[in-house]
């Protein structure tokens, strides 16, 4: 939650022993696997931040690696909203890399084994999977991933409708100026 809010440092804070530093694997060896495989994930994920806000060279490449091993553990638990968000974030090192076919592969894949109570992370996934369209101009679309996904945000939290229409409101800038 800490990392999903921007909070990078409180986030490194709350792994506290676990968190080696940006690229390192944390020493997982003695945890039960499920709680490994979480540990792997929000160490991936923190490293792909932190490593691109403090512009650390080369941390997506072991960003990657951490979110594929921890989507690789959540998969062979049966934990496929768990593998879903690994992919998530997997898909959002690619698009830092600006490997956006990568990106906008993982992210699909993403979102196929999700249910409908899966609300949350579904929304998170598309306003992100936008921001690859974005990236290369695609405003059609990206604004077109928005309206299919409507439904999805009318049911979520208040504060993914805000990320929803911010982000719509974003791609019609930029068709505006482009067009």
């Amino acid at each position: 939650d800490l990392i999903n809010k921007g909070q990078y440092e409180a986030a490194r804070e709350a792994l506290g022993e676990l968190w080696s530093g940006i690229g390192q694997r944390p020493p997982v060896n003695n945890l039960p696997p499920a709680v490994e495989a979480e540990v792997v994930l929000q160490c991936g994920t923190l490293t792909g931040w932190l490593g691109s806000v403090r512009n650390v060279s080369g941390a997506q490449e072991p960003a990657k690696n951490m979110l594929s091993e921890a989507a690789r553990k959540f998969r062979s638990r049966g934990m496929l909203s768990k593998v879903s968000e690994a992919q998530y974030e997997l898909g959002i090192c690619y698009w830092r890399l600006g490997a956006y076919d990568e990106a906008r592969v993982v992210m699909t894949e993403a979102l196929t084994p999700l249910e409908d109570s899966d609300v949350e992370l579904k929304a998170k996934i598309l306003v992100r999977r936008t921001l690859v369209e974005i990236s290369e101009n695609r405003y059609y679309d990206a604004l077109n991933i928005l309206k299919e996904a409507e439904s999805v945000f009318e049911s979520a939290s208040d504060a993914l409708k805000g990320r929803w229409h911010g982000q719509k409101g974003l791609i019609l800038r930029r068709l505006g100026t482009a067009e």
